[in-house]
């Protein structure tokens, strides 16, 4: 993806306010979560990409999550506009409508 595509997405980044996070994304609000933003005790900032995307960062410098927000950034467009599905953990084959691993439902 070419930088200025991704300038000319930048208008579709929103934003929703939680108690205690602000949570910011593109498009739509959970399969284009960019992060989500806490005010931190030890360090100033503290953003969670999710796992997939690097996990949760703490800084008292911005510019410390740049790369890792602009390479967030455009794997959330291409997820949001390519159509493109999160993986997601398979589920064991043994797990029946109780949802317990290992547990049988009765009838």
């Amino acid at each position: 993806m070419k930088d200025d595509s991704l300038f000319d997405e930048i208008s579709n980044i929103d934003h929703r306010k939680y108690k205690g996070k602000l949570v910011v994304f593109y498009k739509k609000e959970r399969a284009g979560r960019l992060f989500d933003f806490y005010e931190g005790k030890s360090k100033k900032h503290t953003f969670d990409f999710g796992q997939e995307a690097g996990g949760e960062v703490a800084t008292d410098k911005l510019t410390d999550i740049d790369k890792l927000l602009v390479a967030t950034f455009a794997r959330r467009i291409n997820d949001v506009e390519g159509g493109g599905k999160r993986s997601r953990a398979a589920k064991p084959d043994n797990v029946h409508k109780t949802g317990c691993a290992g547990t049988e439902a009765t009838a």
